[in-house]
Formats: C-alpha cells, sequence, structure tokens
C-alpha cells in the first residue's frame, strides 16, 4: 500500500494563469479522500497531476508529486500502471471494443508486452466486471453503451489493474441513483482493503456518505481539508460556493454515525 504526497504544486496550461497555486495534499494508505470544489476550482487538474498525466510547471520547482517517496517522473508507465488507476469523466474517443476486452486493457501493466492474458488476468477481468455492475453488458461494443454504462466500464477497467490507489473524476455521471451509491460504495472499499482512493466530485452528499476526509479547493487553493464533520457546515461552505444550502444530519448505515446531509437551495 502507498502514501501519494503532492508537494507545492504550482501548475498553469501553456499561456494561461496558474491553476494550482503552492498546493500540497498527502493521502494515506486506507483514506478515501473526496475533492469539493466550484467549476475551475482545478479539482481534475489536481487528479491528472496526481495520475502522472501531468507534470508540475518548472520541473522540481513547481512542485513534485510522490509514491512512498518516489518521484512520479521517476516511474516508467508501466509501473506507474500498477500503482495508480485513473478514471476520466468520459472517453473522448470511442474505441472499436466489447466491454471486456476494454476492461482487459486495464491489465496491460501486469503482463509482458506480447503475452496473452493469464488465467489471473481473466480472473480480475470478470471480478472488475461484477464488482462495477457491468457483466450485463460485457459483451456488448462501447459505442452501443449509455453514458452511465460507459462509465461503470471505465470503472471495472480501472479495478482490474489492480493499483493501490484509485482516482475518479466526478465518476457518477450519467448514473441513475443506485448506480452512484454502487460505484462510490467501490470506491469506498478499496479504502477499507487498506489501498486508498482520491474521487473528484460535485455531490456533496455522495462525499458526506462515503469519505473518511474531504478537501475543499476554490481558485486553485485547498480552503479546507478535514472530517465531514469539519467541512460540511454552512459557514465552510458558503464562502466558496455562496449562501445556497441548507443543511442538517442523518444517520449514514455504514458508518453507524449521523453525518451531514447538504442541498442546494434558494433561500
Amino acid at each position: 500500500m502507498v502514501r501519494l504526497e503532492l508537494a507545492r504544486i504550482t501548475f498553469g496550461y501553456a499561456g494561461g494563469a496558474p491553476v494550482l497555486s503552492d498546493l500540497s495534499l498527502t493521502v494515506e494508505p486506507g483514506e478515501v479522500v473526496c475533492v469539493l470544489g466550484p467549476n475551475g476550482a482545478g479539482k481534475s487538474t489536481l487528479l491528472r497531476l496526481a495520475a502522472g498525466l501531468l507534470r508540475p510547471n518548472g520541473g522540481p520547482e513547481g512542485g513534485t508529486v510522490q509514491l512512498d517517496g518516489v518521484d512520479l517522473r521517476r516511474l516508467a508507465p508501466r509501473a506507474r500502471a500498477r500503482r495508480i488507476g485513473f478514471v476520466p469523466q468520459a472517453l473522448r474517443a470511442l474505441p472499436a471494443l466489447r466491454v471486456r476486452d476494454f476492461v482487459e486493457q486495464g491489465r496491460y501493466a501486469h503482463r509482458g508486452r506480447f503475452q496473452s492474458p493469464s488465467a489471473a488476468d481473466r480472473a480480475a477481468v470478470e471480478r472488475a466486471l461484477a464488482e462495477a455492475e457491468a457483466t450485463e453488458f460485457a459483451a456488448r461494443p462501447l459505442e452501443e453503451l449509455s453514458g452511465g454504462q460507459r462509465q461503470r466500464a471505465l470503472v471495472a477497467r480501472a479495478l482490474a489493474q489492480e493499483p493501490d490507489i484509485v482516482l475518479v473524476d466526478e465518476p457518477t455521471n450519467a448514473l441513475d441513483p443506485r448506480h452512484q451509491l454502487q460505484v462510490f460504495g467501490l470506491v469506498a472499499g478499496l479504502g477499507c482493503r487498506g489501498r486508498s482512493a482520491i474521487a473528484v466530485t460535485h455531490d456533496l452528499n455522495l462525499a458526506s456518505q462515503f469519505a473518511t476526509r474531504v478537501v475543499l479547493m476554490d481558485q486553485g487553493r485547498i480552503v479546507a481539508d478535514g472530517t465531514v464533520h469539519e467541512v460540511l457546515r454552512r459557514e465552510v461552505l458558503e464562502p466558496v460556493y455562496g449562501t445556497h444550502f441548507e443543511t442538517g444530519r442523518a444517520l449514514v448505515r455504514g458508518w453507524g454515525e449521523e453525518r451531514p446531509w447538504v442541498l442546494p437551495w434558494d433561500r
């Protein structure tokens, strides 16, 4: 199990102002961290830096991203894929593949370039399909799926990698309420098994139910970092989002405790 550390990260896209400024975040094994914030806060950029898909600006002077003290820049893509699974918001282009073949591609880091899938690979794929409730459409082409089904296929592919940490960017886009809970339950289950996860989401109530920790971002910076009880409070949220909330508490079965709920409400 690994420790992920982003230290003093500064990042901006070419020709633009910095998106992240002197940002630091550490995620320990077993943590499920939900990253919240308004549009344009830098949440997806943070996730792509943590996955090694982007690099801090200016070399080490722009900050570092490390896994157990090893800079991501020193890890080959295949080695990085064995440690980190990344679930994007959506596929930019749909490969002409059946879902099972698409999920099986997540196993590439566990075998040689020209090796056929092993029994362990096939078992990992079937397990990931079942966990994501994607088995029923595993034989269908990706292009025939609904948006929610594609999202579950993306989650299954990341699970098939069997990584130490999973990074998910708005994983409940296009999902109905049952599958929203199911996908977040999968993410939270990683923490129960000693792995860790970072999930970017706009859904404060899913974060409240499943996160061990909540990070609130605004304008490229972390403005709050703590438990759901510490962060999901009106006095913390309203300076970032405005005065648009009603709040309360309800029992969350998985935790055996009351946790906050937050509703957008035009007062």
